[in-house]
């Protein structure tokens, strides 16, 4: 087996637009596991006990993730240890769900149904991270991506004319390069703004590009040593976690033991 995939991989929220039946050959499609969970972590309030399972689930699957990073593990080998770690794991999800529908627990119109079967129609595209050397987990760092776009894109319809629309695109450019350079853009846009005079007159002076190294140089300067105002320390700076990780919004209840159905004949891999 090779150690990456050689078809090109597309990880989507599950969304039919998003699936090419026409290329289907050519692609391996898998679904994103964040999204899953989110769809568990939007009825807590309601069903405690299958969020706890599935919160738990995910919590394991992505520090498996992290470990396999840490690690420095190749594709085929992230594969293997997610089909070793995580596998496992996804199993219990897919129980679960699997309970809930054979058991007649859980109508269609109730809040519960999308998930459980959500998890159950898209199962082989869940678990391609494990499949198939290559497919990611999620796809958060595309929609980080892709998020101020799509914002504006929304937005954009607001404009009443092409002026307001030119001045619109214009600092989404801006925006967007500040970002791609690692420049903090409000204090960028901040920053032309108050010296609009100047930047008339060289405008090479204040790319996004420029700007950063303009930074970078003056903080490798050495300051005046002029005593400073006794104050208390700042707090140890925390971990911030992804929206999307599990975890992020409060502990969960622990999870309930899901009992199996006597006669279950197929699994969640046949």
């Amino acid at each position: 087996m090779s150690l990456t995939s050689e078809k090109l991989v597309t990880v989507t929220d599950a969304a039919s637009k998003n699936f090419s039946l026409n290329h289907a050959d050519e692609l391996e499609q898998a679904v994103c596991n964040a999204h899953c969970y989110l769809k568990f972590r939007e009825i807590k309030d309601q069903f405690p006990a299958e969020y706890a399972v599935a919160g738990e689930v995910y919590e394991k699957v992505f520090a498996n993730e992290d470990k396999a990073k840490a690690l420095g593990l190749d594709p085929h080998q992230r594969m293997l240890y997610h089909r070793q770690h995580s596998k496992p794991q996804m199993t219990k999800l897919w129980q679960m769900c699997k309970d809930k529908i054979d058991g007649k627990l859980v109508e269609p119109k109730s809040l519960l149904w999308e998930p459980v079967s959500f998890v159950i129609n898209q199962w082989p595209r869940l678990t391609k991270f494990y499949e198939v050397p290559g497919v990611r987990l999620d796809s958060n760092l595309v929609q980080q991506s892709l998020i101020i776009p799509i914002r504006y894109l929304a937005g954009s319809f607001a404009y009443k004319t092409q002026t307001g629309a030119d001045v619109g695109d214009r600092h989404m450019s801006l925006i967007a390069t500040a970002n791609a350079n690692g420049v903090e853009p409000v204090a960028y846009l901040t920053e032309c703004l108050r010296n609009h005079e100047d930047l008339a007159k060289r405008p090479d002076h204040y790319l996004p590009w420029v700007y950063r190294d303009r930074l970078e140089e003056l903080d490798g300067i050495p300051r005046a040593q002029t005593p400073l105002p006794s104050r208390p320390c700042p707090p140890a700076p925390q971990e911030v976690r992804h929206p999307l990780r599990p975890g992020t919004h409060g502990a969960y209840r622990p999870p309930l033991e899901v009992g199996s159905i006597s006669g279950l004949t197929d699994g969640p891999d046949g």
